[in-house]
């Protein structure tokens, strides 16, 4: 029925992290529960259930105070071990008993969190309802759309642009009368290659050729032109922040790229979605709301900045919705204010209330149209909903009982941070670092005795630029070797290997994927240190934090499981 309290159990068991409820140090059945004994006058039998059958989601492997964990909720927990796990494996048995034992922790403390009427308060049923309409929203939404496809005309011409690499020769002028020439000098005969040739002769510009781009790195208004053109073809004059440009299209290139495709209809499907949406909400608002037009029209925000503050008072209605309440003027201006949080006096000023008025009272209208669209069609009385509703306000009270009613009771001293800081220091080391300087050879031989020779005293500087075939550090695929400390982890993979264990001075041999071979000079290891306690302590204290909370925690359901009844009928 549930499953993201707990997948988040699940994830805290995959991960073994100290999180508040789930200790990993939790015993693998819960203290005082036995596996639920059977009146002697009440048969029993041993059922087998296979753990992802559809036929046994709804069978209950435990008991919480008569409320069930069921072979669903145990599924929705392993799925996520698996998730977390290596294709291929599985997850280990015993968590089946860990985590039944956390879900019964979880269950015990929002019980107790109801018992106290955490439900009941101010904060939590906030969170709960933004939680259930903004789920109903979506879910409407997504019914609307989940019929849609996307044109096959659309896909094409998405494809078309996504697919496509020109080529280009440019000239880029100075100034802009001097591309205006050149394009006249162009009508009047004169070839391009011509106009390029005098032009750079002439300094008036800068020529580029060859020059191949793709449809999403130039301006639409400029692809607009080049879809006008033919190969050859010149483009007209295009002004530019500094100077103009003129451009000959030399060619027109399409691939054939099932990854593009791919992504043409994605996003033309949700383009398609979009359009529809927009649609939707807009057919929403007329289905529900009676404006009053001459009233909205009227509104003007920034006559007064002092007179703003009545408008959060006023309750004149904007529209109307039958069987609820109305949007009023107070409405939208609390929409202006939280829009422009930074000052709504700053936004009158610059002129920009009144011009967000109008989208900001659609926004709030087909918010409203939307969530009773759901009510009137019943999305709120779908499993999906109420199972995702009932889900939330659970991790919301078992979250407000853990902030509310046991964080209190955390206290952390400069002793315990001490003390966890002198048993974790491997975890707070800085990790080995180098410095290296290579030369790069186009043969291993080469390089081989070029090692030799340097670690019989040739000198590393003068060698570098001077060694027989040795391969121009700026040449491209040559690694580019700085005078700063680098982690081994950052190093390929292979140079790692080969640096690992290397000593201050040292000179190793590397040959890279590239096909080059490398001479490494080491000429530093910064050996891993332990970081100062004043570096970690924010950090440090986190986890103590966390350890103490997590342990308060499982302190508080074993006094709940004293007071409960707790059933287990499952056996792993």
């Amino acid at each position: 029925m549930k499953k993201s309290l707990v997948t988040l159990m699940v994830a805290c068991i995959a991960a073994g992290a100290p999180v508040a409820g789930f200790s990993a140090d939790s015993p693998a059945k819960p203290e005082n529960v036995e596996a639920a004994p059977a009146p002697a006058d009440v048969m029993t039998i041993r059922v087998k259930v296979p753990l992802f059958s559809p036929l046994f989601a709804e069978f209950p492997v435990a008991t919480v105070n008569d409320e069930p964990i069921t072979v669903n909720d145990l599924n929705a927990s392993l799925e996520t071990v698996h998730e977390g796990m290596m294709e291929g494996k599985q997850a280990p048995r015993r968590n089946f008993t860990d985590i039944l034992n956390r879900i019964i922790t979880t269950k015990l403390i929002i019980q107790e969190g109801r018992n106290i009427g955490l439900d009941q308060q101010e904060q939590p049923k906030e969170m709960i309802d933004t939680f259930s309409r903004k789920l109903l929203r979506e879910l409407v939404l997504k019914d609307h759309v989940k019929d849609i496809r996307p044109d096959p005309k659309e896909v094409e011409k998405r494809y078309g642009q996504l697919n496509v690499e020109w080529t280009f020769s440019t000239l880029t002028f100075k100034n802009e009368e001097d591309a205006k020439k050149a394009r006249k000098a162009l009508d009047n005969g004169k070839s391009f290659d011509e106009l390029m040739t005098e032009e750079v002769k002439e300094k008036r510009a800068e020529a580029k050729q060859n020059e191949k781009l793709k449809y999403e790195h130039i301006h639409p208004d400029i692809v607009k032109i080049i879809d006008s053109l033919k190969p050859g073809s010149v483009g007209p004059v295009i002004d530019m922040q500094k100077g103009a440009m003129l451009f000959r299209l030399d060619a027109v290139k399409h691939s054939d790229d099932p990854k593009l495709r791919d992504r043409a209809e994605k996003e033309t499907l949700t383009a398609a979605r979009f359009k529809a949406l927009e649609k939707f909400r807009t057919d929403l608002i007329e289905k529900y709301f009676k404006q009053d037009k001459k009233l909205i029209k009227k509104l003007d925000f920034e006559k007064d900045k002092a007179g703003f503050l009545k408008f959060l008072e006023d309750k004149r209605p904007l529209a109307t919705i039958k069987g609820e309440k109305p949007v009023t003027v107070a409405d939208l201006a609390e929409a202006i204010r939280m829009k422009f949080y930074h000052g709504v006096d700053m936004a009158i000023d610059q002129k920009k209330v009144n011009k967000a008025k109008d989208s900001l009272l659609f926004e709030i209208l087909a918010t409203r149209a939307i969530e009773k669209e759901g009510r009137d069609k019943g999305f709120d009385k779908k499993k999906e909903y109420l199972d995702k509703v009932a889900d939330y306000q659970e991790s919301v009270i078992f979250g407000h009982f853990v902030e509310k009613v046991i964080r209190p009771d955390v206290k952390v001293t400069e002793d315990d941070l001490k003390a966890y800081y002198e048993a974790h220091k491997s975890e707070y080391s800085y990790p080995i670092m180098v410095v290296l300087d290579g030369i790069a050879f186009n043969d291993q031989n080469a390089a081989q005795s070029a090692a030799e020779k340097l670690r019989q005293g040739m000198d590393f500087k003068w060698f570098k630029e001077n060694a027989e075939g040795h391969v121009d550090a700026k040449a491209a695929g040559v690694i580019q070797f700085e005078d700063v400390p680098v982690t081994l982890k950052t190093l390929p993979e292979g140079l790692n290997k080969v640096i690992t264990g290397a000593q201050t001075g040292e000179y190793r041999v590397y040959s890279d994927p590239n096909g080059f071979t490398y001479v490494i000079l080491v000429r530093n290891v910064i050996p891993e240190q332990v970081q100062p306690f004043p570096e970690v302590e924010a950090a440090i204290r986190k986890n103590v934090q966390s350890e103490q909370l997590n342990k308060l925690v499982v302190e508080w359901a074993d006094k709940l499981k004293k007071a409960s009844d707790v059933k287990i009928f499952a056996e792993f």
